[in-house]
Protein backbone atom coordinates (compact mmCIF):
# COMPACT_ATOMS: atom_id res chain seq x y z
CA UNK A 1 0.00 0.00 0.00
CA UNK A 2 1.50 3.30 -0.74
CA UNK A 3 0.73 6.51 1.27
CA UNK A 4 0.65 9.98 -0.02
CA UNK A 5 2.04 11.10 2.82
CA UNK A 6 4.29 10.14 5.76
CA UNK A 7 2.61 8.70 8.95
CA UNK A 8 3.61 7.76 12.55
CA UNK A 9 2.46 5.24 14.52
CA UNK A 10 1.71 5.78 17.88
CA UNK A 11 1.25 2.55 20.14
CA UNK A 12 -0.11 3.37 23.33
CA UNK A 13 0.16 0.54 26.21
CA UNK A 14 -2.09 0.44 29.59
CA UNK A 15 -2.39 -1.65 32.51
CA UNK A 16 -5.54 -3.50 32.81
CA UNK A 17 -7.84 -2.55 34.61
CA UNK A 18 -7.37 0.95 32.39
CA UNK A 19 -9.34 3.88 33.29
CA UNK A 20 -11.80 4.28 30.93
CA UNK A 21 -11.59 5.25 27.12
CA UNK A 22 -13.60 5.71 23.95
CA UNK A 23 -11.09 4.00 22.06
CA UNK A 24 -11.03 0.04 21.22
CA UNK A 25 -8.02 -1.44 21.93
CA UNK A 26 -6.19 -3.46 19.59
CA UNK A 27 -5.29 -6.98 21.63
CA UNK A 28 -4.65 -7.56 25.25
CA UNK A 29 -1.37 -9.09 26.40
CA UNK A 30 0.60 -9.77 29.66
CA UNK A 31 -1.53 -7.27 31.72
CA UNK A 32 -1.73 -4.83 29.55
CA UNK A 33 -3.90 -3.51 26.88
CA UNK A 34 -2.53 -1.63 23.35
CA UNK A 35 -4.07 0.86 20.82
CA UNK A 36 -2.56 2.06 17.78
CA UNK A 37 -3.08 5.57 16.13
CA UNK A 38 -1.83 6.11 12.65
CA UNK A 39 -1.44 9.61 12.28
CA UNK A 40 0.55 12.50 10.53
CA UNK A 41 -0.17 15.42 13.13
CA UNK A 42 2.71 17.07 14.78
CA UNK A 43 1.46 16.03 18.21
CA UNK A 44 3.06 14.50 20.96
CA UNK A 45 2.05 10.54 21.66
CA UNK A 46 0.19 11.62 24.57
CA UNK A 47 -1.74 14.49 22.96
CA UNK A 48 -2.45 12.47 19.94
CA UNK A 49 -4.55 9.78 21.92
CA UNK A 50 -6.24 12.70 23.85
CA UNK A 51 -7.11 14.45 20.23
CA UNK A 52 -8.56 10.80 18.61
CA UNK A 53 -9.96 10.01 22.42
CA UNK A 54 -11.94 12.60 22.23
CA UNK A 55 -12.91 12.14 18.76
CA UNK A 56 -13.95 8.81 18.99
CA UNK A 57 -16.39 10.04 22.32
CA UNK A 58 -17.68 12.29 19.40
CA UNK A 59 -18.47 9.84 16.97
CA UNK A 60 -20.35 7.41 19.14
CA UNK A 61 -22.41 10.39 20.28
CA UNK A 62 -23.06 10.88 16.77
CA UNK A 63 -23.78 7.30 16.12
CA UNK A 64 -26.31 6.89 19.44
CA UNK A 65 -28.06 9.99 18.28
CA UNK A 66 -28.96 8.81 14.67
CA UNK A 67 -29.42 5.17 15.93
CA UNK A 68 -31.26 5.63 19.65
CA UNK A 69 -32.67 9.28 19.37
CA UNK A 70 -33.37 8.79 15.43
CA UNK A 71 -31.90 11.80 14.15
CA UNK A 72 -30.58 9.69 11.27
CA UNK A 73 -33.33 10.23 9.13
CA UNK A 74 -35.07 14.33 8.93
CA UNK A 75 -38.64 13.85 9.25
CA UNK A 76 -40.36 16.51 7.25
CA UNK A 77 -38.96 18.61 3.80
CA UNK A 78 -39.78 21.51 6.13
CA UNK A 79 -36.70 23.60 7.59
CA UNK A 80 -38.41 25.00 10.38
CA UNK A 81 -39.95 21.73 11.77
CA UNK A 82 -36.51 19.91 10.83
CA UNK A 83 -35.17 22.65 13.04
CA UNK A 84 -37.43 22.01 16.28
CA UNK A 85 -37.41 18.18 15.46
CA UNK A 86 -33.62 18.65 15.94
CA UNK A 87 -33.63 20.42 19.22
CA UNK A 88 -36.18 18.44 20.64
CA UNK A 89 -33.83 15.32 19.84
CA UNK A 90 -30.70 17.21 21.42
CA UNK A 91 -33.18 18.23 24.58
CA UNK A 92 -34.03 15.00 25.15
CA UNK A 93 -30.48 13.72 24.56
CA UNK A 94 -28.76 16.02 27.15
CA UNK A 95 -32.55 15.06 29.35
CA UNK A 96 -31.44 11.99 29.54
CA UNK A 97 -27.96 12.62 30.42
CA UNK A 98 -28.67 14.62 33.44
CA UNK A 99 -30.25 11.90 34.44
CA UNK A 100 -27.83 9.54 34.47
CA UNK A 101 -25.36 11.90 36.08
CA UNK A 102 -27.82 12.51 38.83
CA UNK A 103 -30.00 9.47 39.15
CA UNK A 104 -28.65 6.21 37.54
CA UNK A 105 -25.93 4.48 40.20
CA UNK A 106 -21.97 5.13 38.91
CA UNK A 107 -21.72 2.04 36.88
CA UNK A 108 -24.59 2.83 34.44
CA UNK A 109 -23.75 6.57 34.15
CA UNK A 110 -22.17 5.75 30.94
CA UNK A 111 -24.56 3.44 29.37
CA UNK A 112 -26.59 4.00 26.53
CA UNK A 113 -30.65 5.05 25.71
CA UNK A 114 -30.78 1.64 24.45
CA UNK A 115 -29.47 -0.40 27.54
CA UNK A 116 -31.31 2.71 30.05
CA UNK A 117 -34.82 1.93 28.08
CA UNK A 118 -34.50 -2.23 28.32
CA UNK A 119 -33.74 -2.03 32.19
CA UNK A 120 -35.24 0.42 33.51
CA UNK A 121 -38.36 1.44 31.30
CA UNK A 122 -39.53 -1.31 29.39
CA UNK A 123 -40.04 -3.57 31.75
CA UNK A 124 -43.11 -5.77 32.99
CA UNK A 125 -44.81 -4.79 35.97
CA UNK A 126 -48.13 -3.81 37.15
CA UNK A 127 -50.05 -0.86 39.27
CA UNK A 128 -51.99 -1.47 41.71
CA UNK A 129 -53.60 0.68 44.38
CA UNK A 130 -54.45 -0.76 48.06
CA UNK A 131 -55.81 1.73 50.06
CA UNK A 132 -55.65 4.04 47.62
CA UNK A 133 -51.74 4.48 47.49
CA UNK A 134 -50.16 3.72 44.01
CA UNK A 135 -47.60 0.67 43.97
CA UNK A 136 -46.06 -0.39 41.24
CA UNK A 137 -45.29 -4.78 41.58
CA UNK A 138 -42.42 -6.07 39.77
CA UNK A 139 -42.15 -9.80 38.63
CA UNK A 140 -39.67 -12.04 40.90
CA UNK A 141 -37.91 -12.95 38.03
CA UNK A 142 -37.14 -9.37 37.35
CA UNK A 143 -33.67 -9.39 36.50
CA UNK A 144 -31.91 -5.59 37.14
CA UNK A 145 -34.32 -5.13 40.01
CA UNK A 146 -31.93 -4.03 42.34
CA UNK A 147 -30.73 -1.54 39.39
CA UNK A 148 -34.20 0.00 39.36
CA UNK A 149 -34.62 0.31 43.19
CA UNK A 150 -31.36 2.06 43.53
CA UNK A 151 -32.38 4.80 40.75
CA UNK A 152 -36.05 5.10 41.90
CA UNK A 153 -34.10 6.03 46.04
CA UNK A 154 -32.03 8.05 43.72
CA UNK A 155 -34.82 10.31 42.35
CA UNK A 156 -36.20 10.43 45.60
CA UNK A 157 -33.44 12.13 47.15
CA UNK A 158 -33.05 14.48 44.03
CA UNK A 159 -33.11 17.99 44.90
CA UNK A 160 -32.58 21.07 42.34
CA UNK A 161 -29.41 22.96 43.00
CA UNK A 162 -30.79 26.67 44.20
Amino acid sequence: MKWKAAARFIVIRRPIPEEPTWQLSLFQMRGFTYQVLVTNLPLTPYRAWRFYNDRAEAELVIRELKEAYALGKIPTRHWQANVAYFHLVGFSYNLLNWFKRFCLPEPFRRASLTTIRSRLLAIPGELVRPQGVPILKLPASFRHRQLFSKTLLQIRRFTLPR
